[in-house]
């Protein structure tokens, strides 16, 4: 049975599939780092229940993406133990010799030119 994800879960998945660093400063609060690369924003438990400081979760009131991140990196390590025999097991493409590598010669500082 496939999981379907609403549009704040996949953002929240995003976040913390594009390494966007999410750090637990005490047992209640998360700093998650913004998307835009612009600063953090503070998600906080208290009762079994998250809330942030962000736009979204204080206009709406739901849990936003930056709550799914947490939720996500904390449930990260699990999902890779019950799938860790799918992940050593996977057949992946062999490649016979690596791909060559583009050379680049600079002329200039701002230009790059490709061979």
């Amino acid at each position: 049975m496939t999981s379907r994800y609403s549009r704040r879960q996949l953002r929240g998945l995003g976040i913390v599939a594009t390494g966007r660093r999410i750090t637990r400063t005490s047992d209640s609060t998360f700093q998650v780092k913004s998307q835009s690369g612009v600063g953090f924003y503070w998600v906080r438990t208290h009762a079994g229940k998250f809330s942030c400081e962000c736009a979204d979760y204080q206009k709406v009131g739901k849990h936003c993406k930056h709550i799914f991140a947490v939720e996500f990196s904390h449930k990260l390590p699990a999902i890779l133990e019950m799938n860790s025999g799918a992940l050593s097991t996977a057949p992946y493409p062999q490649v016979e010799r690596p791909l060559p590598r583009p050379r680049m010669k600079v002329t200039r500082p701002s230009l790059v030119k490709y061979d």
